[in-house]
């Protein structure tokens, strides 16, 4: 693959992932005009969120074996049918129900194509190269939620809410064209791999394999429990700014947009970090960092008035190191697994999401309306996050599986 192509398979594959953070950031502005719509309680709109996180949990399952038999590119085909279908769904629904129903099966759709985008960096680059371009694919990805709330906020302003699920449908053709365009096919398909027992036997197998290497495991339960601690914050957002702290619809797309700043500039320093020390040696100091915000994020909760200028650089701290623990997780976790990349991909992937949506979802069953919650709940996530780390993946020694 020359260097050329390698330039601009990073955007390719950033674009294909940020379907994802579009399809959850664009819509955050429009959540109190929906349930505004359907008469419905804002934190059952918001459950639309945890909902969608357990559905890309759930696609990047169903799509990791059959992205290892059927190849990368046809499982991200019939992933981008199924999101552009249930996107078009979303914009003729009338009632929350049918609204929660239709993010599940959007996501679903999401996860069986997202899944494919590890696999097929694994499948090009070596250990150290992963962890590189997993960072490059970070900063471009960051674009995604640093302007999707204020794009989502102008279309609100503009078309009403569900303009938004028209650009969510039309972004998922554009993902079928750079799909076509710019990523290659990494794996040769099998004979006969169209075959439901043959794909549920191969996934089978491959998910014992992945989840019985304790260390390998500690990686990504670590990454999928800071990525847990970004989902309570994210899914409780609108509500922190909005409802608690008093920002406008206008206003909330920068303080929003603040958090990605931070993330891209951790991600300037995980690159700079790259250069000098192996990710597994990353990890432990994004992870201090994670737990040590979330703890004065709760401590200020507790003790003092909300204000913006206490609560939002907290959160952009505790957020910001996502990036330095997740890219560096997966770089390690796949190390283990060379010949079975996209079922490892797709454990890493559904943990994460799955961990992200349960997580938002007891937040959801226990917030008593104040910061208490949010701050608790992602103070809680990140210090189960150190806890796998070193418990698990005390050592970084992937031997050939």
């Amino acid at each position: 693959m020359s260097s050329v192509n390698q330039r601009r398979l990073a955007p390719a594959l950033a674009y294909v992932v940020a379907l994802a953070p579009f399809s959850i950031d664009t819509y955050l502005p429009a959540i109190p005009q929906i349930a505004e719509d359907f008469a419905s309680d804002i934190q059952l709109i918001e459950a639309s969120i945890s909902t969608f996180l357990l559905g890309l949990a759930l696609g990047q399952i169903i799509g990791a074996p059959m992205s290892d038999r059927m190849g990368r590119r046809p499982t991200a085909y019939r992933g981008l049918a199924i999101f552009v279908l249930a996107s078009l769904g979303i914009f003729v629904c009338q009632s929350s129900e049918q609204l929660l129903v239709l993010r599940l099966v959007q996501a679903i759709g999401a996860g069986l194509t997202i899944v494919n985008i590890n696999a097929v960096v694994s499948d090009i680059f070596e250990a150290q190269d992963v962890a590189r371009m997993f960072n490059t694919i970070a900063l471009i990805l960051m674009t995604a939620p640093l302007i999707a709330p204020a794009f989502g906020a102008i279309l609100l302003e503009l078309l009403g809410w569900r303009s938004v699920f028209t650009f969510l449908a039309l972004y998922g053709v554009g993902a079928v064209a750079i799909t076509a365009w710019l990523i290659p096919e990494t794996v040769k398909r099998e004979k006969n791999s169209d075959s439901i027992p043959e794909i549920v036997g191969s996934a089978l197998r491959s998910f014992k394999l992945v989840l019985s290497r304790a260390p390998a495991m500690g990686f990504t339960l670590c990454g999928g429990f800071s990525a847990g601690c970004m989902f309570v914050y994210l899914q409780d957002s609108a509500f922190v700014y909005m409802e608690v702290l008093g920002v406008s619809p206008s206003l909330f797309p920068v303080v929003f947009g603040a958090n990605i700043a931070a993330m891209i500039g951790f991600n300037r320093l995980n690159r700079v970090l790259l250069k000098s020390y192996a990710p597994h040696q990353i990890v432990p100091w994004g992870c201090a960092i994670q737990v040590s915000m979330c703890a004065i994020f709760l401590a200020t909760s507790l003790l003092l008035e909300p204000s913006l200028a206490i609560v939002m650089p907290l959160i952009m701290f505790g957020i910001g190191c996502v990036t330095i623990i997740i890219g560096n997780c997966m770089a390690c976790f796949l190390a283990y697994f060379p010949k079975n990349r996209g079922a490892a991909s797709g454990v890493a992937g559904s943990i994460q999401f799955a961990l992200g949506g349960l997580l938002g979802s007891a937040t959801a069953i226990v917030h008593d309306g104040t910061l208490v919650t949010t701050s608790a709940g992602m103070l809680l996530s990140a210090c189960i996050s150190l806890a796998f780390l070193v418990g698990l993946a005390r050592k970084f020694e992937p031997r050939e599986a």
